[in-house]
């Protein structure tokens, strides 16, 4: 177990303060014996300071202690909650700093309140294990937290992406391919950056490391790249490693292995890496005035929307990603959720792979059971489309009525097949919670097929659902009388 400083003090003062309780004294007395001002021992308790050598030997002389028993990082068993805590990494993860949340502040809580913190510390354990979250799920949600308090939108990374467009005479509309922007940021890599790029077939490795896009040898700076993939995700995968050099980013993955990351740098570095390779290709102003120009069209063309996607040259999900970070500029696009699913064309399986949400909290999140998610979203007809049609990527929209709310959303959704594997295909989806300055700006509001959604079918008390894969058994759940009034309601709804 690797323990910072902050965290070598905070156990010291656990230590002492349940120690010096052990005995019965004051701070005070403790004071008196030792020969140390009563504020300098509340600041060690707190976890602000750790004593010198001399001063410990004074300390645990006056508790009829050895040194040793209170140098130690082992904690009895009224503490040992702590230890679970510091096995997990949880105190070495929680970005205190980038949230705004001194971690002194949490210190002094679990010095003074150990038995309380306790309490909470086992409640997120025991749902963590209940729910199989492991530590990069739990920084993740915590990222998502951070971008929806920041409204996806940093103007640092703004900038420094025109700094770098600037530097390098970038601009993505002026190359006749996506091939010859591959072969533009390719050369920048290895000229400016001292990168050995080289593609390599990583179908040839084992059954994981063909899933791998890329590796980074951090030792002699070569960066193999999967040449299976398509140019599209070339493109983006350069970006976002120039953007690790340029941003000066150190602490970073060096494969696209999300999963491995277990500090929050590693995903908050990693988003920032992201978040730079799309602002590159999709410069802010351009793509806004871009957004007002669809949304003023009196048709929605799937077709059009395919074209405007493909008009850069990075990946689908740059994209969507660019949608996310700058509709919410626009004051009536504030309410947004982002989500990406994959459907196995072999099981015929959804699952939700990301979600991400803005200020709502009624749109389809990822569930760690075996719920089955609603078949009604577009997502899941869209997958079953190009399944039937045999095609490469196809683009639609839905005004989803979220069932037993007032809420709905006006969805937009790409489907393509998976880049490493055709069996399966991922979905993009983006949804705007629908309001009247939405039905003004949205010209062809109206124009757009709508379909009453649910989260999951456990969930869903939707009366004649063709798409229903699974009973109704966690609303079921419910009490006998409300399942009554919502019956009632929907019967009355369909006069019958």
């Amino acid at each position: 177990m690797i323990i910072d400083h902050e965290t070598l003090r905070l156990i010291f003062g656990l230590k002492l303060r349940n120690a010096r309780q052990e005995k019965e004294l004051s701070l005070k007395e403790l004071a008196r014996r030792t020969g140390l001002s009563p504020s300098y021992l509340n600041e060690i308790e707190k976890g602000k300071k750790y004593p010198r050598e001399d001063k410990i030997s004074l300390i645990s002389g006056a508790l009829g202690l050895k040194d040793e028993e209170l140098i130690s990082t082992s904690l009895n068993k009224e503490l040992s909650f702590i230890s679970k805590v510091l096995e997990k990494n949880l105190m070495q993860g929680i970005p205190f700093d980038v949230l705004g949340i001194p971690a002194q502040n949490l210190f002094e809580l679990i010095a003074q309140r150990p038995k309380q913190v306790e309490t909470l510390v086992g409640t997120l354990l025991d749902l963590s294990r209940t729910y199989h979250i492991e530590a990069h799920e739990f920084l993740s949600a915590t990222l998502r937290s951070y971008l929806d308090v920041h409204q996806n939108y940093f103007i640092d990374l703004e900038e420094s992406s025109k700094e770098f467009c600037q530097k390098f005479s970038f601009n993505a509309n002026k190359f006749s391919s996506i091939e010859e922007t591959f072969e533009y940021l390719k050369k920048i890599l290895e000229k400016d950056f001292y990168y050995k790029v080289k593609e390599v077939n990583f179908s040839i490795l084992d059954k994981e490391m063909k899933k791998l896009y890329f590796f980074m040898n951090q030792k002699n700076k070569t960066f193999y790249l999967n040449q299976n993939l398509c140019d599209r995700e070339k493109v983006f995968i350069l970006l976002k490693e120039m953007a690790y050099e340029f941003l000066k980013l150190e602490n970073r993955l060096y494969s696209n292995y999300t999963s491995s990351a277990e500090s929050f740098d590693l995903i908050f570095n990693n988003f920032k890496a992201s978040y730079f390779a799309s602002s590159v290709l999709i410069p802010e102003k351009d793509f806004l005035d871009e957004i007002s120009s669809f949304f003023s069209q009196v048709d929605y063309s799937p077709s059009h929307f395919l074209a405007w996607v493909e008009s850069y040259p990075g990946n689908y999900s740059s994209f969507f990603h660019r949608l996310t970070q700058l509709l919410p500029k626009k004051p009536e696009f504030k309410e947004i959720f982002f989500f990406r699913s994959l459907y196995d064309t072999h099981s015929q399986k959804f699952s939700l792979e990301k979600d991400f949400h803005l200020s709502s909290s009624q749109t389809p999140h990822r569930v760690k059971t075996s719920e089955h998610y609603c078949r009604r979203w577009i997502t899941s007809s869209l997958c079953q489309q190009m399944e039937e049609n045999k095609s490469s990527v196809e683009a639609a929209a839905q005004l989803s009525r979220f069932w037993n709310t007032t809420n709905q959303y006006l969805c937009f959704s790409l489907a393509h097949r998976h880049e490493l594997n055709q069996n399966q295909i991922s979905c993009l989806t983006i949804g705007i919670l629908v309001n009247e300055k939405v039905k003004d700006k949205i010209k062809f509001f109206k124009n757009v097929i709508s379909k009453e959604v649910s989260s999951t079918c456990e969930k869903c008390g939707l009366l004649d659902c063709e798409s229903r894969v699974v009973p109704m058994s966690i609303y079921l759940g419910k009490t006998h009388d409300e399942i009554l009034k919502q019956l009632a309601t929907e019967l009355e709804e369909r006069h019958v």
